[in-house]
């Protein structure tokens, strides 16, 4: 019976940064893999598994595209007593690349950002490696969205992210951080900074996921202001409501009273309801 020890190159390093000094053929270590043990006619089929770490050959310009890079597989076949009976060195052959992204941006500040809008940005991911790179997106918000959180980038081609920033409470000084991960490579990881002022709009008192209530007049207003009514005469008041829907919307108003009365305005510039509509609304007091 014969025994076969099967040993492989070590290289150290990892992630982005690549070691200062090329990896010299006097410095690399051979590692014990596997021993096995083979009766006299048998076969066995051996696999080898290769998973460079920081290689990098000299005269390499760039770690970002392939280059040819050699290792070499020793077998060292003895005898059951220990005896070496043939030492054999197969030279194993590949392309070697680092892959690596970054972003066009650190990052962006909306500015304000009304409730119940939203705003969008973009930010381009390019892959600077020859070979083709997974990205994943990871962040942790309910007021962003980015679409695909995992998608793939050719080499040498960049791709388009959008992010949509929609507040659902008032947020000044709102700030999320947003990673990108390339899944080649753990160690690199880019973050894009999202700023905004997520502010209340000051010309709205109802808030609704289906309507907002605006008023003509620009400052902020608690509700409807008849000012000074005469006694048995007619004051009208005039609101809008808006649709914030992707679909049409009904809403059923009346008062509380039975000197007050809502109606809808007529005209070219009002709306039916529909999806993004702003339809005026009247309200009337009469006082006795």
């Amino acid at each position: 019976a014969a025994a076969a020890a099967a040993t492989a190159p070590l290289s150290t390093g990892g992630g982005r940064q690549l070691p200062p000094k090329s990896l010299a053929s006097s410095t690399i270590e051979e590692r014990r893999c596997r021993e096995l043990r083979l009766q006299p006619g048998a076969e066995r089929t051996l696999d080898v598994h290769y998973t460079p770490l920081n290689v990098r050959e000299e005269g390499q310009p760039t770690p970002f595209r392939f280059w040819k890079h050699s290792f070499q597989l020793v077998l060292n076949v003895s005898n059951a007593h220990g005896a070496m009976l043939e030492r054999k060195v197969l030279r194993c052959y590949c392309r070697l690349c680092v892959s690596s992204i970054e972003l066009s941006s650190e990052g962006v500040d909306l500015g304000d950002i009304i409730l119940g809008q939203t705003k969008r940005c973009t930010v381009q991911v390019r892959n600077l490696s020859d070979v083709e790179t997974p990205v994943q997106i990871s962040y942790r918000s309910n007021i962003i969205r980015c679409g695909k959180t995992t998608f793939t980038i050719p080499g040498g081609e960049a791709r388009e992210v959008a992010v949509l920033v929609e507040p659902v409470q008032v947020e000044p000084g709102f700030f999320k951080r947003i990673t990108f991960i390339n899944l080649l490579n753990n160690s690199n990881q880019c973050v894009f900074v999202v700023r905004s002022n997520n502010i209340d709009n000051p010309t709205s008192t109802t808030h609704s996921p289906f309507f907002t209530v605006s008023f003509p007049d620009k400052q902020r207003a608690s509700g409807i202001d008849f000012g000074r009514v005469v006694l048995n005469s007619l004051s009208v008041r005039a609101f809008y409501l808006k649709n914030i829907t992707n679909g049409p919307l009904t809403v059923a108003l009346k008062g509380k009273r039975d000197d007050l009365q809502v109606y809808k305005a007529t005209g070219a510039n009002t709306h039916d309801g529909t999806a993004g509509g702003t339809t005026t609304m009247t309200t009337t007091t009469t006082t006795a």
